[in-house]
Order: C-alpha cells, then sequence, then structure tokens
C-alpha cells in the first residue's frame, strides 16, 4: 500500500480513491475468505487455506510487477514530455544548450 502513496503522489482525488479500493478490497477478502479455506474440521491439514494462500500470494506477486512495469512506463512517459516541453520552451526562447550559440531573434552586435 505503500506505493500507492507514491504512484499517486502527483492528484490527491486518485489516490484517495485508489487507497480506498485497497482497503475495500483488503476489508472483504478478509470478511469471508478465512471462513471457507481456514475450517476447523480441516486442521491440522489445512489444504485449502494452504492452497488459497498459495494462490493469493502468486497472484499479488504477479500484480507487484504488472504495478512495478507499469510505473516504470508511467515514469518514463512524463520524463520524454518533461524533455519535450523543455525543447519546445528553448526553442520558442531562441537558446539551446549548444554551448556559442547566440538567441535566434537578436542580431549579432557591431563592437
Amino acid at each position: 500500500m505503500a506505493w500507492a502513496h507514491e504512484i499517486c503522489a502527483g492528484d490527491n482525488e486518485e489516490r484517495a480513491l485508489v487507497i480506498g479500493s485497497m482497503n475495500e478490497m483488503a476489508y472483504v477478502f478478509q470478511a469471508w475468505l478465512p471462513l471457507i479455506i481456514w475450517l476447523q474440521v480441516d486442521a491440522p491439514q489445512y489444504r485449502k487455506g494452504f492452497i488459497g494462500t498459495t494462490i493469493l500470494s502468486v497472484i499479488l506477486i504477479i500484480t507487484t510487477f504488472v504495478i512495478r512495469s507499469l510505473q516504470h512506463k508511467e515514469d518514463a512517459e512524463k520524463e520524454r514530455q518533461t524533455y519535450e516541453a523543455e525543447e519546445t520552451d528553448e526553442i520558442e526562447d531562441g537558446f539551446t544548450d549548444s554551448p556559442g550559440l547566440t538567441p535566434v531573434d537578436t542580431k549579432p552586435s557591431k563592437v
């Protein structure tokens, strides 16, 4: 859940919706899942419980890698947009990063 705060740091409404949804899903699963897969009559093997927990753990691990991949894509896109915006601003201002170049709109001064 700590990742959600970092990923949604730029948008408070998105962060509230994501955190609220994550909490709700946790409460929903915690309310009914133990009643089904951790039955006392299955003790001490708890076959359904161990299988269910293993499946959910694998799903969570896969979800973590998917979220990580999507976050890297989003960060790369933001970085690209920032770079393009900086390039556009420099062109509009008449400056470039190359040394020795003067603004496009000015004429050389006569000395």
